[in-house]
C-alpha cells in the first residue's frame, strides 16, 4: 500500500499541478484525433493508413504493402500499429462514424512503430504493384499474430499516459525522508543569484573509467556523469553493465528510446551475456532480436541476480506500476543498481522513480544539450526545475558528479568550438580529422568546407520572418546534390529547430538520389539527439532566432558530425548575434573571424 502523505511541500503541489496540467494537455491534443472517423483520418487528413503484411526482412523489420499510388508514413515518424479483428479487416466497409478511438479498441494487438525504408515496386508492366514499407517496432507479441497479408492499421500515437500517471503516484506518494523524495523536494525556479554557483563536474582522465566509476559508486549511492557528444557514454555504460553481470548484480539500464537501449545492447561487452542469455529487454521487438542476437524478452520488471534487464522510461513506470515485486518490497531496494542513459532526457520525476527501484544509481546524460519535450510552453512553465531533472539533481542535490572528455566524433578543430559548452574540457580523440573530402568536390563545397573540418559558417540572404525562402532551399538542396557526389559513402544530416522549416527541406530533399551506401536524415533537432552523422548542415532560416540560437538546441545541432557543420544562416546573423548568449555567442563570433564566410545571394549562374 502506498503511503498518503498528509499534505505536500509548496514545490511538491507545483510539481503534482505540472504533470496534472501535462495530462490534460496531451489527453486535450490527443482527443479531437481519438474521435475523429477513422474514414476522415484515412482519406482526408493522411493521418490513418492500412496495409497488409507481407513478412520480416533480414535485418527483422516487418514489410508492409500499400496500394500503388497511397500516401504512405514518412521515414523515422513514429506511429502506432494496431491489428483490428476480422469484422474490420475490410477497411473500405468501415461505418463513417466509426472512431479511431473505437478502433483502436477493438483491436487484438498494437505496437509502436516507426517507418524505416520505403521500396517502389510499380514498374510500366506492373503499375498497381504494392508499394512495400519496412518497419521496426513490432514486438513479439503482436508479430505472433500476424499471418501472411493480414491487414495492419497505421495510426496516431496516443500519448503516455500510463508513464504520466506514474510520475504523478510517484510525486504524491514517496515521502519526504526517503531518497526519492529528497530528489522531489529538490528546488523547481531557479534559486537567487546570490546563491552558490552550480558544481563543476569533475574531469574523468582515468584510463580505467569503469572501475573509477564502480569504485566511486560503494562509496556513495548516486552518480552523475555527464557525457558531451561522441565521449563514449554507451560502451562506457556497457563495460559498467558486464563487470556487474560478472559480480553477479542485478542491473536495471534505463532510457528514453528503445533504440539507446539496442545501441547499449549490442555492444561487445556485452556479446558474451547475451549469449548466455542474462540480457532481457521489456517489449523486445522482432528486428531488435535480429540486431542483438541472444537478447530476450523480458515479460515484466524483474529483479534477477546476475542479470540485467532493460526498459524505456515509458516501460520502467508501467512495470514499477505493475510489479508484484515492488508491491510486495514497497519502499524496499530490490536492483541493486539502476543505471539511467539519456538522462538529460528524463524528468525529475522520472529520476525519482527510478530511485525508488535500486540500491545505487548511475545517471549518466548531458546537462548542455535539449532536456524532455512537454506540452507546456517554457514561457509558461512555472517549474523548470521539474522539467529539466538532470540539471535540477545537478545543480540542487549536492551528488559526486563527473564529465568526460575525450571525443571519439568530434575532429580536434570541432572539439574546440563545441567544447565551449563544457569550460573548454573536451579533447578530441577521433580517428578522422576532418580533412577535405578527397574526389570530386564542387567548387561551392571546396569554398565551405574548412580544411580541418569543424563548423563553417555560410551566409545566404533570406528575407526576414520567412521560414522556408527559395534561397535558402535551393542552397541547401545544391549542397546536399554536391555532398553525394563526392566518391566515398556519407551519412548527411540536414537539421532545423522549425518544424515548418523541416518539412519544407524535406519536400526540397525528396527527389535527391541518395548513393548506395549513404544517408540522408532531415529532421529537426528535437528530434535527432544521439544522432551521428559525417556531414551536418543546420538551418537557420531569418525567424525565431531566439530558439534556434538557444544552447542547448544549438550544442546539439553542432555536435553531430564527426567531419563537416555548416551552419546556413541568414546574413543578418552577424547583426543578431546579440540573441546568442554564452557558449554560442563565444561560437558565432569566434567562426565569424576565422575562415572568410561565403555569402551566396544566389545560385542562379
Amino acid at each position: 500500500m502506498l503511503p498518503i502523505l498528509p499534505s505536500l511541500a509548496p514545490s511538491r503541489r507545483l510539481h503534482e499541478e505540472f504533470l496534472d496540467e501535462e495530462v490534460r494537455l496531451q489527453v486535450e491534443d490527443f482527443r479531437q484525433k481519438a474521435e475523429t472517423s477513422a474514414c476522415v483520418l484515412r482519406d482526408t487528413h493522411e493521418e490513418l493508413f492500412v496495409a497488409l503484411y507481407l513478412g520480416h526482412d533480414a535485418g527483422g523489420h516487418a514489410i508492409l504493402g500499400f496500394r500503388a499510388g497511397a500516401p504512405l508514413p514518412r521515414l523515422r515518424e513514429y506511429c502506432l500499429a494496431l491489428l483490428p479483428p476480422d469484422h474490420l479487416s475490410r477497411h473500405r466497409d468501415w461505418p463513417t462514424a466509426l472512431t479511431y478511438a473505437e478502433l483502436a479498441a477493438g483491436c487484438r494487438a498494437r505496437a509502436e512503430v516507426s517507418c524505416v525504408w520505403h521500396s517502389f515496386s510499380a514498374t510500366p508492366d506492373n503499375p498497381t504493384a504494392l508499394q512495400l514499407v519496412g518497419f521496426k517496432g513490432f514486438t513479439l507479441e503482436f508479430a505472433a499474430c500476424l499471418v501472411p497479408r493480414c491487414v495492419v492499421v497505421l495510426g496516431p500515437q496516443p500519448p503516455p499516459l500510463d508513464y504520466l500517471r506514474q510520475l504523478l503516484r510517484t510525486v504524491r506518494h514517496t515521502p519526504a525522508h526517503t531518497p526519492a523524495g529528497y530528489l522531489l523536494d529538490l528546488p523547481l525556479t531557479p534559486v537567487a543569484a546570490t546563491a552558490a554557483p552550480p558544481p563543476t563536474p569533475q574531469p574523468l582522465n582515468s584510463p580505467r573509467l569503469a572501475d573509477f566509476l564502480l569504485g566511486q559508486s560503494r562509496l556513495t549511492p548516486a552518480l552523475l556523469v555527464q557525457g558531451p557528444p561522441g565521449t563514449g557514454k554507451t560502451y562506457l555504460l556497457a563495460e559498467i553493465c558486464a563487470q556487474l553481470l560478472a559480480q553477479g548484480r542485478r542491473i536495471l539500464v534505463t532510457a528514453l528510446t528503445n533504440r539507446a537501449l539496442l545501441e547499449l545492447a549490442t555492444k561487445p561487452h556485452l556479446a558474451p551475456w547475451r549469449d548466455q542469455h542474462k540480457v532481457l529487454k521489456l517489449a523486445l521487438s522482432t528486428d531488435e532480436e535480429v540486431a542483438a542476437p541472444g537478447l530476450q524478452a523480458a515479460t515484466r520488471l524483474t529483479a534477477l541476480p546476475g542479470t540485467l534487464v532493460l526498459a524505456t522510461f515509458h516501460m520502467m513506470s508501467v512495470g514499477a506500476a505493475g510489479s508484484p515485486e515492488i508491491e510486495a518490497a514497497g519502499s524496499a531496494e530490490w536492483f541493486d543498481y539502476v543505471l539511467v542513459d539519456e538522462a538529460s532526457q528524463a524528468l525529475l520525476a522520472t529520476l525519482a522513480l527510478a530511485r525508488t527501484l535500486g540500491e545505487r544509481h548511475l545517471w549518466v546524460g548531458d546537462t548542455a544539450q535539449l532536456p524532455p519535450i512537454v506540452r507546456q510552453q517554457s514561457e509558461r512553465l512555472r517549474v523548470p526545475g521539474a522539467v529539466s531533472g538532470i540539471r535540477t539533481v545537478h545543480d540542487y542535490a549536492g551528488l559526486p558528479s563527473f564529465r568526460l572528455t575525450h571525443t571519439h566524433r568530434l575532429p580536434p578543430r570541432a572539439a574546440r568550438f563545441t567544447g565551449l559548452f563544457y569550460d573548454n574540457t573536451l579533447v578530441s580523440s577521433a580517428s578522422t580529422t576532418g580533412q577535405l573530402l578527397p574526389g570530386r568536390l564542387s567548387l561551392l563545397l571546396r569554398q565551405v568546407l574548412h580544411p580541418e573540418g569543424g563548423p563553417t559558417l555560410v551566409p545566404v540572404a533570406m528575407p526576414p520572418g520567412h521560414e522556408a525562402p527559395p534561397t535558402m532551399l535551393q542552397l541547401v538542396k545544391q549542397l546536399v546534390t554536391d555532398l553525394f557526389q563526392a566518391d566515398e559513402p556519407l551519412a548527411v544530416a540536414v537539421l532545423t529547430h522549425r518544424r515548418t522549416t523541416n518539412r519544407a527541406l524535406q519536400r526540397t530533399l525528396a527527389g535527391i538520389a541518395v548513393p548506395a551506401g549513404s544517408a540522408l536524415v532531415t529532421d529537426t533537432v528535437a528530434r535527432v539527439q544521439g544522432l551521428t552523422c559525417d556531414i551536418c548542415l543546420y538551418v537557420l532560416p531569418a525567424a525565431g532566432y531566439t530558439y534556434s540560437l538557444e544552447a542547448a538546441t544549438f550544442n546539439v545541432a553542432t555536435s553531430r558530425a564527426r567531419r563537416h557543420t555548416l551552419i546556413v544562416a541568414d546574413e543578418s546573423i552577424s547583426e543578431n548575434n546579440g540573441l546568442a548568449a554564452g557558449p554560442v555567442q563565444a561560437f558565432l563570433s569566434s567562426l565569424m573571424h576565422q575562415k572568410p564566410m561565403l555569402l551566396i545571394e544566389s545560385l542562379q549562374q
